[in-house]
């Protein structure tokens, strides 16, 4: 009886101390030598360093190397209405060059493009903003109503080393 209390324990103790993966949906590989950031801190570090808005919310994951900020979050959609207006990639990127071209932002873009990336179709962009920020963002095809979207934010100068961060996380990500 003691034994398999124990053995109970043991097992509780175990599951509670597994760390939560990055993602629900793929798996995925933030830069080496990257240093995580809680929401919190990546709020703060983009108001002070940045023209760029944060992350949205705390289920974003956050990471910053040599000040090149990288940011991905799951998408996961539940509710039936939501599943029905699923886009797919070239509905997406309509959509959003609509908007950008609705805030004035549309000579903002430097690329807009629909990829593959280890048979995953991603929509992917680069914008500037002020001439001296760049973003280059990410939206995956949707699979079984999930998908995963991320952000890669860096200076003018670091542009070079961002874009390689970023092809880097997007031949990373694969479906689970």
């Amino acid at each position: 009886m003691k034994i398999n209390l124990i053995a109970s324990f043991l097992l509780l103790l175990s599951f509670l101390s597994q760390e939560k993966p990055l993602s629900e949906v793929v798996h995925i590989t933030p830069p080496k030598k990257s240093e995580s950031m809680d929401w919190v801190e990546h709020y703060k570090y983009m108001l002070k360093n940045y023209r760029s808005s944060p992350a949205m919310d705390g289920t974003t994951k956050c990471f910053n190397k040599n000040g090149i900020i990288i940011t991905f979050w799951d998408n996961i959609l539940w509710d039936d209405y939501l599943k029905k207006q699923v886009k797919n990639l070239s509905e997406m990127k309509a959509s959003k060059l609509e908007t950008l071209e609705e805030l004035g932002m549309s000579n903002d873009i430097d690329k807009a493009e629909i990829i593959k990336v280890n048979d995953i179709g991603f929509f992917i962009s680069c914008t500037h903003v002020a001439g001296d920020e760049y973003r280059y963002n990410f939206d995956s095809e949707y699979r079984n109503y999930k998908s995963i979207s991320g952000r890669v934010v860096c200076k003018k100068q670091d542009r070079k080393k961002a874009e390689k961060i970023f092809n880097d996380l997007l031949k990373s990500i694969k479906f689970k």
